[in-house]
């Protein structure tokens, strides 16, 4: 199966900004992930066609399945979004 980039819209609107926003940077994927990945690997499939499976269209679709990180979490726990975050919320623990 070979994926392709969705057709780019000619506008992007509001609402689709606020979806991105809201599913962009604040969610727990990547332990999902791995789990769907490992369930991909057990069904022999990809874990695309699991995601699908399970029915989820796109990744973002499974993204805002997922949960949020929580307020107190440990700033560890952001390093799935990049170690600058990581980073970051060290550095104003130290303050």
């Amino acid at each position: 199966m070979v994926l392709s980039a969705p057709p780019r819209p000619s506008e992007i609107t509001f609402k689709e900004f606020e979806e991105w926003t809201e599913a962009v940077g604040v969610k727990r994927a990547q332990q999902e992930w791995e789990k769907l990945s490992e369930e991909a690997q057990a069904n022999k499939r990809s874990a695309v066609a699991e995601m699908h499976a399970r029915g989820f269209k796109d990744f973002r679709e499974f993204q805002k399945a997922c949960e949020r990180f929580k307020v107190t979490c440990w700033p560890m726990e952001f390093s799935e979004l990049g170690s600058g975050y990581v980073l970051y919320f060290q550095f104003l623990i130290t303050l």
